[in-house]
């Protein structure tokens, strides 16, 4: 059993396969995923939104947005990720009218896990990371380090959802012990 550190997180290495295992993209947003990618066509992208929407439980979040304005945009900034630095991708997801930081790195993430992480206010409130370009850019940063200095086979996406869930696992047991 191999202890990972990531900051000052600790994850044992078994587990940590096992989340990864056992996570992936959920369903619905492969789908989306893998017909977007297909076809590249607006309508597609439209769907993968929605769907990266409802997985990350924003719904409000899009209830707000100008729907025709949003499909656009939403379409254009996808099209480009492919040939965008991270610093770019994040900045231009920013820029789209009603998301921050949270809701664009959800849908580089589970558009492109090999390249993108996402930062919501789990790993935020956990680990320290602003939500803002600068922040996202570190978070990358050290998963990357974090990837090549245990030498993971991972996607970025991937590992930084077992640290999503290693959080909310170490969240549970201490309300669990705060409750003894």
């Amino acid at each position: 059993m191999k202890n990972l550190t990531f900051l000052d997180l600790r994850l044992d290495k078994k587990h940590l396969t096992n989340i990864v295992e056992a996570g992936g993209l959920r369903d619905k947003v492969e789908v989306a995923r893998l017909a977007y990618l297909k076809s590249n066509k607006k309508k597609d992208a439209v769907a993968f939104s929605q769907a990266v929407f409802a997985w990350g439980r924003g719904d409000r979040v899009y209830g707000k947005l100008s729907k025709e304005k949003w499909h656009t945009h939403v379409h254009q900034w996808l099209q480009k990720v492919p040939k965008l630095s991270e610093r770019e991708a994040i900045e231009q997801g920013i820029e789209l009218s009603g998301i921050g930081v949270s809701f664009a790195s959800k849908h580089l993430r589970l558009l492109y896990p090999d390249r993108f992480a996402t930062l919501d206010s789990v790993i935020d409130d956990r680990l320290g990371y602003s939500r803002n370009p600068a922040g996202y850019l570190r978070f990358l940063s050290d998963l990357k380090a974090f990837k090549d200095k245990y030498r993971l086979q991972y996607d970025i996406g991937d590992l930084e959802e077992a640290i999503f869930k290693a959080i909310k696992e170490e969240r549970n047991l201490m309300k669990i012990a705060s409750r003894i």
